[in-house]
């Protein structure tokens, strides 16, 4: 009994720490169900078995339950992998095999960036949902078997960026994702030709934002900004379209469910950082999507952009 009454206690003190000091919903949970756990059990010791109730029997099964689903054991369960190219720009078409011979390459005209949302990758965002009929070969990807039969002569580029929020979480903001992009395009913009080509942003949801995020870091696009990076000069003046699929520029109400499924994740790394930035009413999604919209001057206006 003793030994309950420390648990107790400490359990108690760890509740006040929650929900005074922490701003961690995880925390407040969990510490919230070990102490209810704990003065059920004492219960359980304490009242005789013929006031058992079945009400009472399932409370302390179920929050039993609660603990051990959020206790250090979740990182025996196995959870999804999202697998990332070591590139962090992965050129989908041409690929080596799309022409016989050099001689028979076409020009292209631009480079077409797909970027992807959300706890995912560019296989899973851009497949088929349909199985082929042969299960040993992988779903049609529609950035390099599709797109380009639309005879655009483009570059196909997607953006490998982890987005994980249910384990393995990145701490980085939206800027930090956008400065990536930037930095990876000049490893593949480098020649006269390469930086000559117009480029077109497709954005899927989370991957929607980072393309705005993007364009308010070009120079020029802010009064008062440096201009002398010649590159990302090159790259503001040579954004001439913008496709958002899913995106939620007005914010995403599935983010209640999402913090949720984090809690289920905790010692796995979740994170509800990127989740935050999407919540309806987000001000930094607002600012976001404000500021963007303002700078759509000059040489990309609103009718160059589709949002589907």
């Amino acid at each position: 009994m003793a030994v309950l009454v420390l648990l107790t206690t400490s359990s108690a003190l760890y509740l006040t720490w929650a929900v005074v000091l922490s701003n961690s919903l995880f925390h407040r949970v969990w510490s919230l169900s070990l102490c209810s756990l704990l003065l059920l059990t004492a219960a359980l010791f304490s009242l005789p078995v013929s006031t058992y109730t079945p009400l009472f029997t399932v409370l302390v099964l179920l929050d039993f339950a609660l603990c051990i689903t959020l206790s250090p054991a979740q990182v025996l369960w196995q959870t999804k992998s999202i697998n990332l190219s070591n590139k962090a720009l992965k050129t989908l078409y041409p690929r080596e095999n799309d022409y016989n011979d050099a001689d028979s390459k076409k020009t292209l005209f631009a480079d077409i960036i797909a970027i992807h949302g959300l706890a995912s990758n560019p296989e899973t965002t851009w497949e088929s949902r349909e199985k082929p009929q042969n299960t040993d070969s992988k779903p049609p990807l529609w950035l390099c078997d599709f797109l380009p039969h639309e005879n655009l002569n483009a570059r196909v580029i997607a953006f490998n960026h982890n987005t994980a929020w249910e384990a393995n979480a990145l701490s980085k903001s939206l800027h930090e994702y956008g400065d990536d992009l930037l930095r990876a395009l000049r490893r593949i913009r480098q020649t006269t030709e390469e930086m000559s080509r117009p480029i077109i942003f497709i954005g899927h949801g989370f991957g929607g934002l980072i393309t705005k995020q993007v364009k308010l870091m070009l120079p020029g696009v802010n009064a008062g900004e440096d201009t002398t990076d010649a590159f990302n000069r090159n790259v503001r003046q040579s954004s001439r379209g913008f496709v958002f699929s899913g995106t939620p520029h007005k914010g995403a109400r599935l983010t209640a469910a999402g913090r949720i499924i984090s809690l289920l994740g905790f010692w796995k790394g979740s994170s509800t950082s990127l989740l935050e930035v999407i919540e309806p009413r987000s001000t930094i999604n607002e600012v976001l999507h404000e500021q963007f919209m303002k700078s759509l001057r000059g040489n990309c206006g609103t009718t160059n952009i589709v949002c589907v």
